[in-house]
């Protein structure tokens, strides 16, 4: 509804963007949009603020006030209500102050004077001395009743509204346009409130569902008791997504990553990860090391690397699967999403009865037969597990110079011994 202010010429207009678009989940809302405001009466438009700029940063809400004055609160809906009730009431008693007034104003006729403004059936004849009352008294009629009007919103042809346009849509977006509100003040000015909205369908987010296949090769010997082996898949370069409702963990440096376990051989999926924003995604998955007797453990990793764009409204990723940095396992461009053995993730270890494995000797140090490969930390516990080194990552500051020492004196014990039994030998001969 439109209304137009007869008393005072001074006009609030608030536009307001409003967006449905999952806080902005795709990301391809603008930073900031144009538009224009038109002021509508008595049937024409006038464009009266053209490039009006609405931005994130003033929370998408513009004030304009056309007339140049100061801005002026808006009340409520009941507040408003009020006010127009005492208002029309006020106008009412102004209406009837005036009526009185030309009333009075008619006791200096003569009865002859009155006589003659009368016809012989008593209608009231023009170009008499009640032709002065009557224009007052419909004057003051007339005020009131178009500033009773004009509150109500009755249309006389003078009535007032608004309306806002936007300059161009964004893209993958729709918009509509609310009705113009007003609202009176209590000063007797009209606050206006131009609300209008973009929607944009939420595009079907791509995924992965990365697994790991576990293969022992035995060499000699029989497995009695399957080793559980642990698997890591940590984010790269600031990657933060991994699958729903897993526990994901962080390490000394920062990064983010997930575990799962096998036991024996098989198959097993870390989970399935979505996304729903343009960018790239890093992840190496590799097996954290155990000291099981008898077991040698694989040192290779996996880089998958997730490369999410935008086509024609839809995302599409590419994923691309390397081995040891090097070899491409895997490659696939696909607007779905990619799971399964494919994807090329497999580690073997050897199981050898002969050798200790892990760097253990035959029957002595390290775990005795059956011992198990401690688990990775409970992921109920709050506590962020130690994490081993990434494999195909340089070493650190110091790591190298901190493990050489005790590697020397391992070998000089080493060649110590051999130097022993051979002495030893040497005396009995």
């Amino acid at each position: 509804m439109s209304y137009i202010n007869r008393e005072l010429d001074k006009t609030l207009i608030t536009i307001e963007k409003k967006w449905e678009d999952g806080d902005d989940r795709d990301g391809f809302r603008p930073n900031q949009i144009l538009v224009d405001v038109f002021k509508i009466q008595g049937g024409e438009e006038k464009l009266i603020e053209e490039d009006l700029k609405l931005t994130a940063e003033n929370s998408w809400v513009a004030k304009l006030n056309p007339n140049g004055y100061n801005a002026v609160a808006t009340i409520s809906e009941a507040s408003k209500s009020s006010a127009n009730a005492s208002a029309s009431e006020a106008y009412r008693e102004q209406a009837s102050a005036s009526v009185a007034t030309a009333s009075a104003n008619s006791a200096s006729f003569s009865d002859a004077e009155v006589a003659d403004a009368f016809d012989e059936d008593g209608n009231l004849l023009d170009g008499t001395i009640f032709d002065d009352l009557f224009s007052a008294v419909k004057e003051a009629v007339t005020d009131v009743t178009g500033k009773i009007g004009a509150l109500f919103g009755i249309d006389d042809g003078t009535k007032i509204s608004y309306r806002v346009e936007e300059k161009e849509i964004p893209k993958y977006y729709d918009v509509t346009y609310d009705d113009c509100e007003a609202t009176q003040n209590d000063d007797g000015s009209w606050s206006f409130t131009l609300n209008f909205t973009n929607t944009h369908e939420l595009m079907p987010p791509v995924w992965i569902d990365p697994p790991v296949k576990k293969i022992v090769t035995v060499i000699r010997g029989t497995i009695s008791t399957p080793e559980t082996f642990n698997f890591r898949m940590i984010g790269l370069d600031g990657t933060t997504a991994f699958p729903k409702g897993a526990t994901v963990y962080k390490d000394a440096d920062g990064n983010y990553y997930v575990q799962l376990s096998i036991t024996g051989e098989g198959s097993k999926e870390f989970g399935k990860i979505e996304y729903t924003k343009v960018g790239t995604y890093k992840y190496r998955v590799y097996e954290i090391a155990g000291n099981a007797q008898y077991y040698t453990y694989t040192t290779d990793y996996y880089d998958i690397t997730v490369v999410v764009k935008e086509e024609g409204g839809a995302l599409v990723e590419t994923v691309t699967v390397k081995k040891n940095g090097t070899e491409t396992v895997y490659s696939v461009t696909t607007r779905d999403g990619v799971k399964g053995e494919k994807l090329g993730i497999q580690f073997v270890n050897k199981y050898d009865r002969t050798t200790g494995g892990g760097g253990n000797p035959p029957g002595g140090g390290g775990n005795p037969p059956g011992r198990r490969t401690p688990p990775p930390a409970d992921p109920g516990t709050p506590v962020i597990p130690e994490a081993p080194p990434v494999p195909g990552a340089l070493p650190k500051t110091g790591e190298s110079s901190g493990k050489a020492i005790p590697m020397l004196f391992a070998m000089l014990a080493m060649f110590g011994a051999l130097f022993g039994f051979r002495k030893r030998d040497d005396d009995e001969e």
